[in-house]
């Protein structure tokens, strides 16, 4: 059979559709590059944004979990210590129970007022004390913070509790195991009164016998309201922040695809047999095209700002390092300046009256009867004491600034104390200003350091004393708010003005309306220092020309404090 005479282009355009008689040909199912985009995008945001709250949840809960467990341990660790072991062994073994369940034992209610003031202090706590009964799978409770308030959901005293064979909110174990030993369970259980985190530990006699255990349950509600914040907040932000992206997504692709529609579109003109559009399309994909060319520049731009951008923050940290450097020099060398001449201002008077004393004594000490001798002897003593006083003065406050003062506190009657350093102060009868000291403590001890704790007080009463108008009165008044000390110096004197207030508490400075008054800028500041390591505060309120108030707040404590790093 003669075939016609075709050519080979003609043959290649009737190919296809000889293929297409005879087979069925399926195309893939198409799917658009900004689908694909969308669907990625969309993709990749819920992994990374469940991945966010994933890690955040889990970092959110062990960060609670951590630091109630801490509060837990420490709370537990801090009570049993004053839990009076021998007095507590006595109360369990001879006490007797109210029909109540309650006792009339004082050292019952001693006890409990103890738990009632841990769980005052530590809102999350729930207390509870007990000893190990006859039979090796119960226990017998004592005391519970709850009894002061006779809530229902304490232990009364004497109560036998049977750990196997009632379902309490403890394991057996946990409560046995704190008998021997502190034991902190992490699991959270739940009861009609919440979720809780337990810990268990001894209480020791005088001889560090074991004679019972102190327990200690802690609220964990807060850190199920943790997660359910949590899941709250990422639910709330996931939602727009996704329509947000999927915007933001489209808009782009739209805009990043379009070059690449055109080319797609001239494409399809090629293969229908469109040669009129050219064959440089076809052939893009062998050679960079704009796209291509556009990410290079892209690239080189943000390469190129990357690296403008690392040297202006390298050339911005320089500079602000070589700055702080000037302002620290500038404030050491004003500080030198202060120094210097607060000292020659100082030393000046005590060596001019040392000099002139000596030199009387020296030309005229034949002529001068013994009682005049004696009176420049005291005013040379004056002078030297004056200026070892400011040597001193010197020191304390380098050993302040470098964190090196001592610190030894000790037990303190504060009211005996204060009567102690006011007669000290006390000016000679008949001379004003006087002091009027007023306590509304009724024997309050604490520990504190005596020396700097007379320190501060002297260089306040001192200072209202050297401040106040002739004829005024000096009040230094003591009070106990929440378990806090509060000593109060008030003087009714030439005041303070206001743009001396925010440096009173710097080294050397001294108000502008006492440069006639003698003194060395240093007391405040040192007794600032001596406050903070009491880990107190000071405060005052001042008025120009009526006086002065001057506030220092000191935490009472039972024990020895510890020292801030």
């Amino acid at each position: 059979m003669l075939r016609p005479n075709l050519s080979p282009l003609q043959q290649v355009d009737r190919q296809p559709q000889t293929v297409a008689i005879g087979s069925v040909t399926r195309r893939p199912k198409f799917i658009s590059l900004r689908t694909k985009l969308l669907v990625g995008c969309s993709l990749a945001f819920a992994a990374v944004w469940a991945g966010v709250f994933y890690r955040a949840y889990n970092l959110a809960t062990n960060q609670a979990v951590s630091h109630i467990t801490e509060d837990l341990t420490r709370t537990l660790t801090a009570a049993a210590r004053q839990v009076d072991g021998d007095t507590f062994l006595a109360l369990s073994q001879a006490g007797k129970a109210r029909e109540d369940g309650y006792s009339n034992d004082p050292r019952y209610w001693q006890h409990v007022n103890w738990l009632a003031t841990v769980e005052d202090i530590e809102p999350r706590a729930f207390t509870y004390t007990y000893v190990a009964a006859a039979a090796p799978e119960a226990i017998v409770f004592v005391g519970s913070g709850s009894a002061i308030n006779h809530r229902i959901d304490g232990a009364k005293f004497l109560e036998y509790y049977d750990v196997e064979a009632e379902e309490g909110s403890i394991e057996g174990s946990i409560l046995h195991q704190g008998l021997s030993r502190q034991t902190i369970s992490t699991d959270p259980f739940t009861d009609q009164w919440g979720t809780w985190i337990s810990g268990v530990t001894p209480i020791t006699n005088a001889q560090g016998e074991e004679v019972g255990a102190l327990g200690v349950d802690f609220c964990f509600d807060y850190v199920h309201n943790i997660q359910m914040a949590i899941r709250r907040q990422f639910l709330i932000s996931f939602i727009p922040t996704y329509v947000i992206l999927f915007t933001l997504v489209y808009v782009l692709s739209s805009e990043l695809t379009k070059h690449l529609t055109k080319l797609t579109e001239s494409a399809e003109f090629i293969g229908a047999g469109n040669y009129e559009q050219g064959l440089s399309y076809s052939r893009q994909s062998r050679f960079p095209d704009e796209m291509d060319i556009l990410a290079k520049v892209f690239d080189l731009m943000i390469n190129s700002i990357r690296t403008r951008e690392q040297l202006i923050r390298e050339s911005k940290q320089v500079e602000d390092e070589i700055r702080h450097a000037l302002q620290v020099e500038k404030e050491l060398g004003e500080l030198k300046s202060r120094f210097v001449a607060m000292v020659s201002h100082e030393l000046r008077t005590p060596l001019t009256v040392i000099k002139t004393s000596t030199e009387i004594l020296e030309h005229y000490g034949q002529k001068t009867t013994e009682a005049k001798k004696q009176q420049y002897f005291y005013r040379i003593q004056a002078a030297i004491q004056n200026m070892t006083q400011l040597l001193e003065d010197v020191l304390i406050a380098n050993q302040a600034e470098t964190g090196q003062l001592d610190f030894h506190p000790m037990p303190l009657d504060l009211e005996q104390f204060c009567r102690e350093t006011v007669a000290e102060m006390q000016p000679e009868p008949g001379s004003s200003p006087a002091i009027a000291f007023t306590s509304q403590i009724n024997g309050e001890t604490t520990c504190a350091d005596k020396k700097l704790l007379r320190f501060i007080l002297v260089n306040l009463l001192s200072n209202a004393l050297k401040y106040s108008k002739p004829g005024g009165t000096v009040d230094l008044d003591l009070v106990c708010h929440k378990q806090i000390a509060v000593f109060t110096v008030r003087d009714r004197g030439i005041g303070i003005p206001v743009e001396d207030q925010p440096h009173l508490f710097k080294l050397f400075h001294r108000a502008s309306n006492v440069e006639s008054i003698q003194g060395t800028g240093l007391g405040l500041a040192i007794a600032q220092q001596c406050v903070i390591l009491h880990h107190g505060e000071i405060s005052f309120t001042s008025q120009l020309g009526e006086g002065t108030t001057f506030t220092v707040k000191i935490p009472l404590q039972k024990t020895r404090p510890v020292l801030l790093g």
